[in-house]
């Protein structure tokens, strides 16, 4: 989050570069992004012995997993499972959010010099998606409380994968990456 972060902030203006990106190319970055994560999560462990999926995965038995079938099936499904979630948690509440926020920041705290609107209007547009964001995340978190095995430590890792899908969300302008992730 906070490289990504890094990376836009200095670049904040009302229409990024990243909007203009065709949307092939902001879903193979989020793709990226997801198989970065996975693999930096993942390959230590499976590598060291430590990862064999059975027993609490069979409720995600689909078919057979080892098939492609298998395969298939599960990826459909999460799919469309991560599409309606970043529908109603990126694009819906985070926008909605960061605009309720930048309303009433402007109607708080208004520069009375005019030459200063527009710095002002940049750093309450940010602000105002970070925090949309930050709260956000942690209501996409308090959704999953309920997985199978869930604990704090697992729902403070949904709050930061949450936080990181928003300020993708964020910088694209649109879901295609959010949702690839």
């Amino acid at each position: 989050w906070l490289r990504l972060a890094r990376k836009i902030d200095p670049q904040r203006d009302p229409r990024p570069r990243s909007i203009q990106r065709p949307l092939p190319l902001q879903l193979l970055a989020g793709l990226a992004w997801g198989a970065a994560a996975l693999a930096l999560t993942l390959l230590p462990g499976w590598l060291l012995g430590g990862y064999s999926p059975g027993g609490a995965w069979l409720p995600y038995d689909y078919a057979n997993p080892a098939s492609l079938d298998g395969l298939a099936l599960s990826a459909w499904f999460f799919l469309w499972a991560a599409l309606w979630e970043e529908l109603l948690f990126r694009a819906l509440g985070v926008t909605l959010l960061a605009a309720l926020f930048f309303w009433l920041g402007t109607l708080a705290m208004r520069p009375r010099d005019p030459a200063r609107q527009p710095p002002f209007t940049r750093q309450l547009w940010l602000a105002s998606g970070t925090l949309a964001n930050v709260v956000v995340a942690v209501a996409f978190a308090a959704n999953h409380r309920n997985n199978p095995d869930v604990s704090l430590l697992a729902l403070a890792n949904i709050t930061l994968a949450g936080i990181v899908l928003g300020q993708l969300y964020w910088q694209q302008g649109t879901l295609a990456g959010a949702w690839a992730l």
